[in-house]
């Protein structure tokens, strides 16, 4: 912003800080979780290679997820456990089984993607 700070020194305003708030799971109680890899929610012991979060609304998540060979039932019932336990009972949790999850253009593997506005 062009007007200085009310403090006195003369440095510039920073008019908002924005970050990457699309890397961020909503809950409908208003929680933001941040998922850092497989390492949350059943994915670390899940027979999994890749995955990811497309958050479409504030109550349902789609987990996609690219399964090893040895991937089971169980994997599948341990990542919907544990997803549900951190993300409460009013999130409707499915999981898509797919071949492969692209990169973005610019190579980077996309963790979570939300399609949730976050209010800050």
């Amino acid at each position: 912003r062009a007007e200085p700070c009310p403090c006195g020194r003369g440095l510039p305003l920073i008019e908002q800080v924005q970050g990457r708030l699309q890397d961020f799971i909503t809950t409908p109680d208003g929680r933001l979780i941040r998922f850092w890899g497989a390492g949350h929610a059943g994915l670390r012991h899940a027979s999994v290679e890749k995955s990811q979060l497309i958050q479409e609304t504030r109550d349902r998540i789609v987990i996609k997820v690219v399964p090893s060979e040895s991937y089971s039932q169980t994997d599948h019932d341990r990542i919907m456990t544990g997803f549900g336990a951190v993300l409460g009972p009013k999130v409707n949790i499915s999981i898509e089984l797919v071949d492969d999850i692209p990169r973005t253009a610019s190579g980077k593997h996309r963790i979570v993607i939300s399609k949730v506005a976050v209010e800050v």
